[in-house]
């Protein structure tokens, strides 16, 4: 995901989570609520980690965390469908950062989730990134 979809994507859901339109988050009716903003060029200043942690923290119980962490430690691959794989490893990858802190760690769980017909050539092929494991894995299914 490029800077600028992110910042687009910012924009749309401050601009409807506005409800008059002028970003005063205020119906006009009723008692107020203090709301926390910042300004967009200090949105924009942050760096991915503080702007996911900040999201992670708003949005997604402890809770929530951690059931995805255990689908995250029992996801394998489903028949031969490794593009599904991929595509929900990457997902709880990106919440689940306590559990795969570092690319290493994500590499290790990614291959013990592969089928073991690919298994043993990804992992003696001793992928640095997650992408190059996923590049292999691709590569052995096709």
């Amino acid at each position: 995901m490029t800077l600028e979809a992110v910042r687009a994507m910012i924009d749309k859901a401050m601009q409807r989570n506005s409800t008059n339109g002028d970003e005063s988050h205020s119906s006009g009716g009723g008692p107020t609520r203090p709301v926390q903003s910042i300004r967009h060029d200090v949105a924009y200043a942050m760096t991915w980690e503080t702007l996911k942690k900040k999201m992670t923290d708003k949005y997604c119980p402890k809770g929530e965390i951690k059931k995805l962490e255990i689908e995250l430690w029992n996801l394998k691959v489903n028949g031969n469908d490794v593009g599904s794989y991929n595509q929900r490893f990457q997902e709880l990858a990106l919440i689940c950062t306590k559990f795969v802190s570092d690319e290493n760690e994500k590499v290790d769980k990614y291959i013990g989730g592969l089928p073991d017909n690919i298994h043993g050539n990804v992992m003696s092929a001793r992928p640095k990134t997650l992408d190059e494991a996923i590049q292999l894995a691709n590569d052995l299914m096709d």
